[in-house]
């Protein structure tokens, strides 16, 4: 399952619409794999004791420079939240 969908050796004629459904499932389904795989091997990674480490000194660096300047956080879960997903995004 490693070619991609569009290297198929298809027939060059319009595919009928099962054909098409099917592609579609597969494609679907082969990103949200790949999404699932990228989510376990971020969890992973953050589980090592001293990557975890860093991202909880980075995010307690970051409330304690935003309360300097006067903001504050509402809902922390969700901060934490964001915080790992801009370290993962720019983490790929």
């Amino acid at each position: 399952m490693d070619m991609k969908i569009k290297n198929l050796p298809l027939n060059k004629e319009k595919m009928d619409s099962f054909t098409q459904n099917a592609l579609k499932k597969i494609w679907v389904s082969k990103r949200e794999d790949d999404e699932n795989a990228r989510q376990i091997n971020f969890h992973e990674w953050l589980l090592v004791s001293d990557n975890l480490y860093n991202v909880k000194l980075f995010i307690n660096k970051l409330k304690n420079s935003l309360k300097k300047h006067n903001h504050r956080i509402h809902n922390e879960k969700q901060f934490k939240n964001m915080i790992a997903s801009i370290l993962y995004n720019n983490s790929l």
